[in-house]
């Protein structure tokens, strides 16, 4: 259906109609790689909210002005569910949360079966 390969991640969905970034191991994203995504599921989705499945693996750290990026972001999801598998990247996502006020769910994960589950019940 859709598989997309950017600098720092891999986007696709599939027949279950989830919006998956799989961001890469071993990076640290800045606000151009949390941008792309964002092209990414605005061509996609077009007028249409999603459900949106976001993959950071261990070794993966998200810099703060990428953050304030995510932070702005305004496009809005069916509901949004994250595994992290860093401790010290779930602790920075508490704050994110807290921070970005939206409308719809969403949710931390240490696995990415918990989160699809999840997603699949919104």
């Amino acid at each position: 259906m859709l598989n997309i390969q950017n600098k720092n991640s891999d986007v696709t969905v599939g027949e279950d109609g989830i919006f998956v970034c799989q961001y890469h191991d071993n990076v640290t994203l800045e606000p151009e790689d949390i941008q792309a995504v964002i092209e990414n599921y605005d061509n996609y989705a077009q007028e249409r909210d999603l459900k949106v499945l976001l993959i950071f693996p261990k070794n993966c750290s998200v810099s703060s002005a990428a953050r304030h990026a995510a932070e702005k972001r305004e496009r809005p999801a069916q509901a949004e569910a994250l595994v992290i598998e860093s401790t010290v990247q779930r602790v920075l996502f508490k704050f994110y949360k807290r921070s970005r006020k939206v409308s719809y769910p969403i949710k931390e994960f240490s696995n990415r079966e918990s989160a699809i589950r999840w997603l699949n019940n919104r």
